[in-house]
């Protein structure tokens, strides 16, 4: 039970700093998407109403996901570590180790999760709603249907269980991948050299945009989060190359896919990225 006190605490202080992250990188890549030397492209119209769109949508999901933590993910996790359920709990592992193997196989995970909401068709209509955006900005990061946030919180869990690792570990690596989330996202011009310098380890804004292309070939590809060597190791990488992608979203969108409710019925009309599919 100590041990669990323990995990409680680590995960109630990196909560602390990934909301502190999250805040401050979503400020300071709006402050960079307000000059226009700084953007990677230009604004269209309607910008605030687009990112209150999109942050309409993630309340509706925030609220649905606080509903399901507090239910269900936070007893059955505690249930988890306090029975030592699971693949890791079977090794007395120090904690520097725990975090490093949990990072890289939760992010393993991750991988799997994203792949799967491309590839499975009644996931990817859940999944879709994130690719509709057509203006990618740092917005487009919270732009994602509360049915699919609330499947892949879901994912989590069983991951942890099958695992063994404790809830702190999955936080540390979201905490890690927050900044790589947004700015893969952000309408922010991110220097070439050092973008091509991280994408050997790392996913970077280049990799992530290519993924936001309407494009079969280029949507379904670079689907890691943190780490870029998945994709790597998987042959679902795809070179960024400048100038690439020529545009965003999804060609086969209902004609109110820009509205919050017509989000909210994504599921329901949307198509694959193009034909080829």
């Amino acid at each position: 039970m100590d041990q669990f006190a323990t995990s409680i605490d680590l995960v109630s202080r990196l909560q602390q700093i990934e909301t502190v992250l999250l805040v401050a990188t979503m400020l300071l890549l709006i402050g960079l998407e307000s000059v226009p030397a700084m953007r990677s492209r230009d604004f269209g119209p309607g910008r605030l109403r687009h990112a209150l769109r999109n942050g309409a949508v993630w309340l509706i999901g925030a609220i649905a996901v606080a509903v399901l933590l507090s239910a269900v993910v936070v007893p059955a996790a505690g249930w988890i570590e306090t029975r030592r359920a699971g693949l890791f709990f079977a090794f007395a592992l120090p904690g520097w180790a725990v975090a490093l193997a949990g990072v890289v196989l939760i992010d393993a995970a991750d991988y799997l999760f994203h792949r799967l909401s491309h590839e499975a068709r009644w996931l990817w209509r859940l999944h879709a709603l994130h690719h509709t955006d057509d203006a990618l900005d740092v917005t487009t990061n919270i732009r994602a249907h509360p049915a699919h946030v609330a499947l892949a919180v879901g994912w989590r869990l069983v991951v942890l269980a099958a695992l063994g690792f404790p809830q702190w570990v999955a936080v540390l690596r979201d905490t890690l991948a927050l900044p790589v989330a947004l700015w893969g996202h952000a309408n922010v011009r991110f220097p070439e050299r050092l973008d091509r310098m991280m994408r050997g380890v790392f996913v970077t804004p280049a990799m992530h945009r290519i993924h936001h292309s309407p494009v079969a070939a280029q949507t379904d590809s670079n689907y890691g989060g943190f780490f870029s060597f998945w994709d790597r190791a998987f042959g679902t990488y795809t070179l960024p190359r400048p100038g690439e992608p020529a545009r965003y979203g999804l060609d086969t969108v209902a004609a109110d896919a820009g509205s919050v409710s017509g989000m909210l019925r994504t599921p329901w009309h949307v198509g694959r990225a193009d034909s080829s599919h």
